[in-house]
């Protein structure tokens, strides 16, 4: 009896011994897992970190071009302006200058049609 009970035990302690090992291999399996997935949070982290830092270059890279955009915008707009103003300029010298020779021209033609008629009085 004494022998069975014995033998008992000493499977029941084998059995146990296997328990704690599968148990000890599965909980090491477990803190690397465990690990691992730290160090992917950690590395998702970062990654968000240095996208969320690209996404404020962008933002104010953006918000610089549209500054400049708006600059340019300005600038091409007066200089528009003074071209205008120029043009408008040139329309009326030139008008003005059109208007004096014809008024030369008609001159001309009355003092060429007087003398004209004075030769023809002449003759």
């Amino acid at each position: 009896e004494m022998g069975d009970a014995n033998r008992a035990l000493t499977t029941r302690l084998e059995d146990v011994q296997r328990s704690l090992t599968k148990l000890t291999q599965e909980h090491k399996e477990l803190n690397e897992r465990l690990k691992d997935e730290k160090c992917q949070k950690e590395q998702f982290k970062k990654t968000k970190n240095e996208i969320e830092d690209e996404r404020r270059l962008l933002d104010r890279t953006v918000e610089k071009l549209q500054k400049e955009m708006c600059e340019i915008v300005e600038a091409s707009q007066k200089s528009t302006q003074e071209l205008q103003v120029q043009i408008d300029e040139y329309k009326e010298k030139n008008r003005r200058e059109m208007t004096d020779l014809q008024r030369q021209l008609r001159d001309r033609v009355a003092e060429l049609e007087q003398s004209r008629m004075t030769t023809k009085k002449l003759q």
